[in-house]
């Protein structure tokens, strides 16, 4: 009876140490628990981009619920806009990555990361491109996506502004390489195709 309870009790803090917890709010998503994860600033004038990958089990509340069972890997992508430059000090201008308590040192962009306990990464720009894999079962509801889903899934999301031009070349199999860019103008009556040439150039 007692090496049954200490088998249930071991178990159970196995099952809790394994899953993972994200929280997401306007600006900012919080990852408690294990999650692997890889950021790039605007390097070359591209993008910013955030991508984490959850398993074997994950549980997320806020502005998404999900709850769900095997690999979850999502990538957000935030535009270069009006002249930004390629400096690493606009690395934390739109995408702040906190650095998680880890044996392996601070995380360096473009390479993977492993954060056991607490992550936390903040979006500075309401101009997103939402990307999503899952390899297993998942129910989840929110501002993204109301869906259940088991096998392979992969869903894409962006909500564009008013009076803006977007250029965005994205391959899920090279998220890093993504080229996401916006031009806001006021009124886009105003605007013509030399004008966009001239921006491009």
């Amino acid at each position: 009876m007692i090496m049954r309870n200490i088998t249930l009790s071991a178990l159970v803090c196995l099952i809790i140490s394994l899953m993972g917890c994200t929280m997401h709010t306007k600006n900012s998503d919080y990852h408690f628990g294990p999650v692997f994860f890889r950021y790039q600033g605007p390097d070359k004038g591209k993008a910013y981009v955030c991508q984490t990958v959850s398993f074997p089990l994950w549980l997320e509340g806020g502005s998404q619920f999900s709850l769900g069972a095997g690999l979850k890997e999502k990538t957000v992508i935030l535009p270069m806009s009006d002249g930004e430059g390629s400096s690493e000090d606009l690395a934390t201008k739109k995408l702040n990555v906190s650095k998680p308590l880890s044996i392996f040192g601070d995380p360096k962009p473009g390479q993977w990361n492993l954060s056991l306990l607490c992550l936390r990464t903040d979006y500075a720009s309401k101009d997103k491109f939402l990307a999503n894999k899952i390899y297993g079962t998942r129910i989840c509801g929110g501002k993204e996506l109301y869906a259940f889903t088991a096998g392979i899934s992969k869903t894409t999301l962006i909500k564009p502004s008013e009076n803006s031009i977007y250029e965005l070349h994205y391959k899920s199999s090279n998220p890093m390489d993504t080229v996401f860019k916006i031009w806001n103008y006021n009124n886009l009556s105003e605007l013509t195709l030399d004008n966009f040439k001239k921006e491009e150039q």
